[in-house]
């Protein structure tokens, strides 16, 4: 055992006096010495052997950190396959490496990486984010893929590494995906957003362990027959007794993957509340339930949705899934929604604000189109002829259509009369609990 770790620490010495020539020969970058539990390692050549916690020691002079992040990482991993998500991984740090003049990489993980960075002026930091940006686009083993990064920048101001280190990181989490900079850097408005995001998030989890989420049904009612046709199940968080609609905090469960765990519990409450109702012969007809553009990227999302129908012995006219238009704008979630809907009815929820409504139609078997509240509500002459269109369109396909948000008469009356007959809205009811929807279905009997 000794004679191992003998020979080992003679390699390790052979291979930092190699590194240490190879960076005075290419001129690649200074050399650094970094500190990991106790051990100097060196930055050496094109990988990177520094995992672990590190300081680094370097002049006075003009620093930033910039911390990296490979955008969709999981998602490349999934695609790819692990070992090619890890050659991608190290690429990013070679490219990270080989662009740096002075400073060093430090590897954060798979798919994140520290780079303090000594520069002169500001245009060096932003040369350098464009240039490592340019390098991600490679050939790996056969494949042209397009590796996206996203930067956070901190200006040192500060002797405490680890500080700067999280204000970057909390800038990279600030920095635009769909920018085109892909760049942020720190100010102190980025922490003070991202702790009451986080607080937000904290509350949302809580309330999921705590049983806090409650779930609404509103009604959708037949105008010629003036009866309940379906219900769409809507979540609200209840805190302190007060009703918390969705939309206060649907961009930070959206921003966080929240939205899976939201998905999931409401389509297992759903499962759960329309066994009882069929237990106890309430006819309910069909109840529609939200499904996040996140949640059909989710791995083993078919298996999970089936299982829990094959328990809870529901039927393919039981239950409807909204997937709203804008999800089926890519060709792996498109596959998931073509096998979904074999098993599944499937509406198209937002219909028209999304950029691929005809396609998903043509591609899908769909059973019912909601029509946006925004086209309901817009009066002015175009406004008028797209939803015109859109009414002609689904009554020409033998497509369902589902007004949602009516609110006046004037609207239920227009829509009637271009042969819109199922309707959504506070004209008819507000979203309903549980216990208030099933006297409601009581009451239609």
């Amino acid at each position: 055992m000794k004679n191992k770790l003998n020979i080992l620490l003679f390699v390790d010495f052979i291979c930092i006096i190699m590194g240490v020539l190879i960076i005075y020969v290419l001129g690649y970058a200074e050399i650094y010495l970094l500190v990991a539990l106790g051990v100097v390692v060196v930055v050496t050549g094109l990988y990177i052997y520094n995992t672990n916690e590190c300081r680094y020691f370097l002049a006075p002079t003009k620093k930033a950190i910039i911390y990296v992040d490979i955008v969709n990482y999981k998602l490349i991993k999934l695609y790819y396959g692990k070992k090619k998500a890890k050659q991608i991984s190290c690429l990013v740090s070679d490219i990270l490496f080989y662009n740096l003049k002075r400073g060093c990489v430090k590897r954060k993980g798979s798919n994140h990486y520290s780079v303090l960075f000594e520069y002169k002026n500001r245009n060096e930091i932003i040369s350098y984010i464009n240039k490592v940006s340019d390098g991600t686009f490679n050939l790996l083993n056969g494949d042209m893929i397009n590796i996206s990064l996203k930067f956070g920048i901190q200006i040192c101001t500060e002797d405490d590494y680890e500080t700067n280190e999280n204000k970057a990181e909390i800038a990279c989490i600030n920095a635009k995906v769909d920018s085109e900079t892909m760049y942020s850097f720190f100010d102190d408005d980025d922490a003070s957003k991202l702790l009451e995001e986080k607080k937000m998030l904290d509350t949302l989890l809580c309330a999921l362990k705590n049983k806090e989420f409650e779930i609404y049904f509103q009604p959708q009612y037949d105008y010629k027959s003036k009866t309940i046709v379906g219900s769409e199940a809507l979540i609200r968080l209840i805190k302190e007794d007060k009703i918390i609609p969705a939309s206060e905090f649907i961009e930070i469960a959206e921003k966080y993957d929240f939205t899976i765990l939201l998905d999931k519990y409401v389509f297992k409450e759903v499962c759960r509340m329309i066994s009882e109702l069929k237990q106890n012969k309430i006819d309910f007809k069909s109840i529609s339930v939200n499904v996040s553009r996140k949640t059909l990227s989710e791995k083993n999302i078919i298996e999970y949705y089936s299982a829990l129908v094959q328990k809870y012995n529901i039927k393919k006219d039981e239950i409807c899934l909204e997937i709203t238009e804008r999800s089926s704008n890519n060709n792996d979630i498109n596959n998931v929604i073509k096998k979904l809907s074999k098993k599944f009815n499937i509406s198209i929820d937002d219909y028209g604000v999304g950029s691929s409504s005809l396609s998903m139609i043509a591609e899908n078997d769909i059973k019912s189109i909601k029509i946006d509240r925004k086209f309901i509500r817009d009066d002015s002459e175009l406004g008028r002829k797209l939803l015109n269109s859109i009414i002609k369109l689904g009554n020409e396909l033998g497509i369902e259509l589902i007004a949602e948000g009516v609110e006046k008469e004037e609207e239920l009356e227009y829509l009637k009369k271009k042969g819109c007959y199922i309707i959504q809205g506070k004209y008819y009811s507000k979203p309903l609990n549980y216990e208030e929807y099933i006297e409601l279905l009581k009451s239609e009997e």
